[in-house]
């Protein structure tokens, strides 16, 4: 081997050298589990109703227990994307995890976890920061409903001519 075979060889080597580093030095990924353990450590703000208890951080509900149908409603953008894209979990396995680590941290283990999308075409709902929920016309639900939902008073503006 010349001097120039030798200085070609110890380039490709200090090259794949940095690249090693690189891969020793990135910070580990954390399994699923730690990763959810980690996101349910940081503190919720906790709404009551009647029907349901929602868990909002920084405004955005991320759970739901709906508890008339035993439902664990979830924000998709905030955790189980995390677990489609991240994690390449389907379905079943995400239920799993979240009943079983979920569940524990706020007590119903008992729920079924389900997923919540985003409905980008929803503007009312995302106003009232309910875009899981979907719209339906006035005429099919009473307004005292309307009104218990949004805990006020429902009324109609009067046309003024």
């Amino acid at each position: 081997m010349n001097k120039e075979k030798a200085l070609e060889r110890l380039t490709a080597l200090e090259n794949e050298a940095k690249e090693l580093r690189k891969i020793m030095d990135a910070p580990e990924k954390l399994s699923a589990e730690q990763w959810l353990l980690n996101f349910l450590s940081h503190p919720f703000e906790v709404k009551l109703t009647q029907d349901y208890i929602t868990y909002y951080r920084d405004g955005q509900w991320i759970f739901q227990q709906d508890l008339k149908i035993g439902y664990l409603w979830c924000y998709y953008y905030a955790v189980w994307q995390v677990f489609e894209k991240e994690y390449s979990m389907n379905r079943k396995a995400i239920q799993a995890l979240q009943k079983n680590i979920v569940g524990k941290a706020l007590n119903c283990e008992v729920f079924t976890p389900c997923i919540a999308l985003h409905n980008a075409e929803n503007p009312v709902g995302k106003a009232l920061n309910c875009e899981v929920f979907t719209p339906v016309r006035l005429g099919e639900i009473t307004k005292q409903e309307v009104g218990k939902a949004l805990n006020c008073e429902v009324f109609t503006p009067e046309n003024k001519n």
